[in-house]
């Protein structure tokens, strides 16, 4: 009992992003910012230094783990309905607790349900262990349960609007932005009620996404948390995959190469798929960044406005945007008092824009020095390869992302096309 006194003293809550008090740095921000910049450039200059030139790169050994009984009774029909239960019954606990509950933020379930448990849990168990959103994601449940109740041949079933190509991940991209906003700038991302409000507009949103366009299409192109969480998976030990043909397996080590790869599911496990062509794959950390084939001009924009807006949250919590928020909060008092609010949605969708442009500006320069001798972007190309492949075993998550990134635009930039556009933007998203 005393124990319990000295904890309920002495422990403060823990918070999220979307709610709670900020504190200020230890160290000036210009200390942090050298700092980090010195710590990647010195990384990659002890890299670059080590790493031999090699073209000869063989793909990492995956393993199927769908070969042994328990993998097959992880990925099973029984421990997907449960795990879709529990989230679709989490999903109307929390709407209701925002709707009927007390509207204290520390009191109620909803606001630490969705920041903490929805959205920084599953991202980290979508990066330390697989993609589990498309598992239980549970607007895609009940959407499914609802395909499953119709008659095979019911007009109801199925995609009635075909996805425009040129749209590729933009509307997920726009969403996302708009999630960001929620979480950083908006009086009522702590508030029961509104929170429980919007789970509703979501969910209305995303099924009538779904059956516009169909629920897997409407995953894979519209929905910023499947696409989030499957960019997050890139990083995990496993994932789920659905092979065109059956591969060969290797009787040594019963696994998969990447070259042996046709399709990839990225936002729906496809368990309805023939047990032969199904695959739970154990593989190296990190090394489905490896695979670029899928990924286009959208896409690297919508990784770029995550990074950008984590960004940013870091940003508003320094002396130097207070600064930057305190002098234009006295200049634009004609606002009333919505000054803070339009103040620091132009410092998001600003510092977003910046972001995407300094990438690009980089990546253009990079690009640029090997257009005039297009020889030479092939070894630059096997370069950066083996500097991917070193640095994906330092073990640094951020250093991974941002130079496989990097890697993916100056590739696709180095291929100039007829129209005098780059090819990354020539090309269809």
């Amino acid at each position: 009992m005393w124990l319990t006194s000295i904890f309920a003293v002495v422990c403060t809550p823990a918070y999220a992003h979307g709610f709670g008090l900020r504190y200020d740095l230890p160290l000036p921000l210009i200390l942090w910012i050298i700092g980090g910049a010195l710590t990647v450039l010195l990384s990659f200059l002890v890299v670059s230094i080590g790493v031999r030139l090699n073209p000869r790169m063989a793909a990492p050994v995956q393993l199927n783990l769908l070969r042994w009984q328990m993998g097959r009774v992880v990925t099973g029909q029984t421990i997907r309905f449960v795990g879709r239960l529990f989230a679709v019954g989490a999903l109307i606990v929390i709407v209701l607790a925002g709707i009927i509950g007390d509207q204290t933020p520390t009191r109620n379930l909803a606001p630490t349900a969705i920041w903490i448990a929805g959205w920084v849990g599953v991202s980290y168990l979508s990066a330390f262990i697989g993609n589990v959103w498309c598992v239980i994601n549970p607007w895609a449940a009940l959407f499914e349960w609802y395909e499953q109740a119709l008659p095979s041949q019911s007009a109801w079933r199925g995609a009635r609007i075909g996805w425009p190509k040129h749209l590729g991940v933009w509307p997920a991209t726009a969403l996302f932005i708009v999630f960001a906003w929620v979480e950083l700038v908006w009086d009522g991302r702590s508030i029961p009620s509104q929170l429980a409000r919007l789970a509703i507009g979501f969910s209305v949103l995303t099924w009538i996404g779904m059956y516009l366009f169909g629920r897997n299409t409407w995953l894979r192109h519209g929905d910023p948390f499947a696409l989030a969480f499957s960019v997050l998976a890139r990083f995990a030990p496993t994932e789920m995959r659905v092979e065109r043909q059956p591969s060969e397996v290797s009787a040594a080590n019963g696994g998969v190469t990447i070259s042996e790869r046709e399709q990839r599911v990225d936002c729906n496990c496809d368990y309805e798929a023939p047990e032969s062509l199904r695959r739970w794959i154990l593989r190296p950390p990190g090394a489905g960044l490896l695979d670029t084939k899928n990924v286009t001009p959208s896409l690297v924009v919508f990784v770029l406005v995550m990074l950008s807006t984590v960004t940013f949250d870091g940003l508003m919590a320094t002396p130097l945007w207070q600064r930057i928020e305190n002098t234009l909060y006295e200049g634009l008092s004609a606002l009333g008092n919505f000054r803070l609010a339009i103040i620091n949605t132009l410092g998001l969708l600003s510092f977003c824009a910046i972001f995407i442009a300094v990438y690009r500006a980089v990546a253009t320069l990079v690009a640029n020095a090997t257009v005039a001798d297009p020889a030479s972007f092939g070894s630059i190309r096997i370069r950066m390869e083996h500097l991917w492949q070193r640095a994906l075993s330092t073990g640094h998550r951020d250093r991974w992302r941002t130079f496989r990134m990097v890697y993916i635009f100056v590739r696709d930039c180095g291929r100039p096309c007829d129209c005098g556009v780059t090819g990354a933007y020539h090309r269809a998203s």
